[in-house]
Formats: structure tokens, sequence, C-alpha cells
């Protein structure tokens, strides 16, 4: 099923890789707690705690709230988006993204109090 994302559902992020043509990712927000079972699905017990697996978390995170890129290089050349591509994106900009479609997913006190 086709998912159709209004121009104002969209958010964009512009990842700091230090160069002047920085990477700019446009996502959505995750609805329905999802960034919450995503987080859920990739921690295990263990005898000291719980233990992420980050990296199955960020690529998840990503690969459900991530609609586009811009200006992305994969082995030194320009790649028009792919999903197959997002684990091969570097680990600080996976982190730093999966955080921002996490944070902006979260429901406010506003918006449960008018659900």
């Amino acid at each position: 099923m086709l998912e159709l994302i209004s121009d104002d559902e969209r958010n964009r992020f512009v990842f700091d890789d230090g160069t002047d043509n920085k990477p700019v990712f446009i996502y959505k927000r995750l609805k329905g707690g999802i960034s919450q079972k995503i987080a859920l699905k990739h921690t295990k017990n263990s005898r000291n705690g719980p233990v992420a697996n980050q990296d199955a978390m960020w690529n998840e995170t990503i690969t459900r709230g991530l609609l586009d890129w811009e200006n992305v290089l994969h082995k030194g050349e320009p790649v028009e988006y792919d999903v197959n591509l997002i684990p091969h994106l570097p680990t600080d900009c996976k982190m730093e993204l999966a955080s921002k479609i996490a944070a902006d997913s979260e429901v406010t006190e506003e918006e449960e109090k008018n659900s």
C-alpha cells in the first residue's frame, strides 16, 4: 500500500559531515509508537541488564522513516535514494538520523490529549 506523505509531514535533517555539500535526509515521523516498538525489538536481556543492538535499531528506524536523500555518497560517488544503502551510511550519520526520527516521532502531550 502506497502511503502518501504531504509536504508538511516531511522533515529535513542535514548531516554535518564537514563538507560544503552536506547530505540532506527527508523523513517522516513514525506513528503509533513504532519507534518504541523498534527499540524493544532490538533489545535483549542479559545478566547485566538490557543490551540494545544499536546498529539494527538505527537501520530499522531509518528504513521506516526515510523518504529520500540528497548529496549522499557511496564509495565516493553520489547515489540516488536506495533503501539497500542505508546500512552503508556512516555510523555517526545513522546514529544522529535515527535519533532525530525517533525524537520527532514521540507523541507530545498535546497530541496525546487530542487523541
